[in-house]
């Protein structure tokens, strides 16, 4: 890889501050729950691409808010370094099941599926690093800004 790639996440919250999560199959921090999320394509904004990950891992059609937390992920096992933007989504109502699960492109699924989270169940989830900063922000109204700095073995 020859410099770091342009990626976002979307927090998915429900009207009881709830978060869409799901267990991830993926080279880094597999296992771990994740909001919805992926690179930015060429000449896409990244409030496009966060709609598009949204629809393409969940199958659902949302808006979205900037969140100020920039995620700088370095993976240099991997050759992977992103820096990832946040957004936030809300599902105003009934939150419906979220049964889709998108598959890689050979077919394999990319996630162990949807859920809904409380707040409450959170620190006995084991989330991907930046997942629980950009949460944390969203719910406490806090607006100021934040650099996260992620390696394979957390914030550095």
């Amino acid at each position: 890889m020859t410099g770091p790639r342009a990626s976002v996440a979307v927090i998915v919250l429900d009207d009881e501050n709830n978060l869409l999560l799901a267990e991830r199959i993926s080279k880094h921090e597999n296992g771990k729950f994740g909001c919805p999320g992926g690179k930015v394509d060429f000449l896409e904004t990244p409030e496009a691409a966060a709609i598009r990950e949204i629809k393409e891992e969940t199958d659902l059609d949302l808006k979205v808010l900037p969140v100020p937390v920039i995620a700088n992920c370095h993976y240099p096992d991997e050759g992977n370094h992103f820096v990832c933007l946040w957004f936030t989504a809300r599902l105003p109502g009934v939150r419906p099941p979220v049964p889709f699960i998108e598959k890689n492109a050979a077919g394999e699924p990319k996630t162990y599926g949807w859920g809904w989270h409380s707040a409450l169940a959170l620190p006995a989830i084991p989330l991907m690093y930046s997942t629980m900063y950009a949460y944390k922000k969203i719910v406490s109204g806090d607006n100021s800004y934040q650099l996260l700095n992620i390696g394979p073995d957390g914030l550095f």
